[in-house]
């Protein structure tokens, strides 16, 4: 095998540079943009949580767009001086224990999957009875 020779269609230079999922979410298919299949996404799982009586947990809580319950903004950036101030969470505890709220939120939905029927529309985005295959 040569460098620049390769047989498969994915290194051919025709298709050279074209991102991944552009086929999962082709507004030829289904009309949608990511954010729409984005937002499906997130309503599928709210109602498997709320059948299962879970509360969805709020994820638009660390947006820098959000502010605090007194209305000022919940990121201020300044120089931290960690030499004064030991109650700081290190970045090995932040990431940690967003690793461990997010197998916690993941956790809660394979639970409610679990929990029972689901009580949302399952169909895809295409037509599963197609004109074609319709009694006339």
């Amino acid at each position: 095998m040569r460098p620049g020779w390769c047989g498969s269609k994915a290194h051919d230079r025709h298709h050279l540079g074209l991102g991944g999922r552009r086929v999962l979410v082709s507004r030829q298919w289904t009309g949608k943009t990511l954010a729409e299949h984005k937002a499906d996404r997130a309503e599928v799982v709210r109602q498997t949580l709320a059948a299962a009586g879970v509360e969805m947990h709020d994820t638009d809580r660390y947006a820098a767009t959000e502010s605090l319950e007194d209305g000022s903004p919940r990121f201020i950036w300044e120089p931290v001086d960690r030499a004064n101030d030991d109650d700081l969470p290190t970045w090995h505890g932040l990431i940690t224990r967003g690793i461990n709220e997010r197998i916690r939120w993941r956790t809660d939905y394979e639970q409610a999957k679990r929990a029972g029927p689901t009580t949302h529309d399952t169909n895809s985005a295409t037509a599963t009875d197609h004109p074609a295959n319709s009694a006339v």
